[in-house]
């Protein structure tokens, strides 16, 4: 599915939630997904994450921090240092891996952490794979996954 469509789906299930929501006082959740093209060399993977959450998407800070259950204030100040370091906004073609937004919420792991586990463990991808989707030294990520087996 591309991204565009993807995403329109989306906006459409939240305005659909938002509307039942407000009528009928029920909460509806509609799963949001990161596809693993945000990532680059000059962005942390939560700044990425935050960048693409609030200028892609269109999520409010508040919404952002609701989503990841990460304070405001933190996601605030990341969005800043995100646009500081990487000023447009992200271009997103068909893509063949994604990650969940609810795994990242996990405050035991750090975001590298969780989205390394994820593509590991639900795509069966090799860590020198992931290293590539992730722009990140495969060191760091052979790191990064043991230090997250072992907690």
């Amino acid at each position: 599915m591309s991204e565009k469509r993807r995403i329109k789906l989306e906006k459409e299930d939240k305005e659909l939630a938002s509307y039942l929501s407000k009528k009928y006082k029920i909460k509806l959740e509609t799963e949001i997904y990161i596809p693993t093209s945000i990532f680059n060399e000059k962005l942390g993977t939560l700044e990425a994450i935050v960048k693409y959450l609030k200028e892609n998407l269109n999520l409010r800070a508040s919404e952002i921090s609701s989503e990841l259950k990460k304070k405001y204030s933190t996601i605030s100040t990341t969005y800043q240092r995100a646009s500081k370091k990487h000023s447009k906004k992200f271009l997103i073609k068909e893509f063949k891996f994604s990650i969940p937004v609810k795994i990242l919420r996990n405050k035991k792991f750090s975001t590298l952490e969780l989205a390394v586990s994820y593509l590991k463990e639900n795509y069966d991808l090799t860590l020198t794979e992931i290293s590539k989707l992730l722009h990140r030294d495969p060191k760091t990520i052979w790191t990064i996954y043991s230090r997250y087996k072992k907690k």
